[in-house]
């Protein structure tokens, strides 16, 4: 009787700590949904300080929205880590407008993030992933 009171403890304590591990990751914001419509530039990530690898493009939807696309993004977790579009290959407050914040880590993940359509993705051709609360650069892609 004693041996299975204590099975029973020590199984509901194992259950309660992975549960407990699940509910403290923050949810990905993934969307697989591609929009329909023209890709206007496209490149490559290159990855620094960080794992990070995949595609960028701007898309532009029949209705005229322009859409950053995120493809097969991979990326490690790292905290207070944004997506910006730049002007120059490196994170700078005045030349970097930020698009969306990510949270947690990715595997060949698709993400579709709505920016500004008045925004000048030719000037701002570089997209940034860039952990502010660190000042690191886990790596960028040039949209051509």
């Amino acid at each position: 009787m004693k041996k299975n009171l204590l099975f029973t403890i020590v199984i509901s304590m194992l259950l309660a700590a992975t549960s407990c591990k699940k509910e403290e990751e923050p949810a990905k914001m993934v969307d697989d949904s591609v929009p329909a419509g023209n890709t206007l530039a496209k490149g490559n990530f290159s990855g620094f300080q960080h794992s990070l690898a995949g595609s960028s493009s701007v898309v532009k939807d029949s209705t005229g929205n322009i859409f950053l696309r995120l493809e097969n993004f991979t990326m490690t977790s790292g905290p207070d880590v944004y997506v910006y579009m730049s002007k120059s290959t490196t994170y700078s407050g005045s030349q970097s407008i930020e698009v969306r914040k990510l949270e947690g880590g990715f595997t060949d993940s698709n993400i579709t993030i709505d920016i500004d359509n008045n925004l000048d993705y030719q000037e701002y051709k570089y997209v940034l992933v860039y952990c502010f609360q660190f000042s690191a650069l886990f790596g960028r892609s040039e949209l051509n």
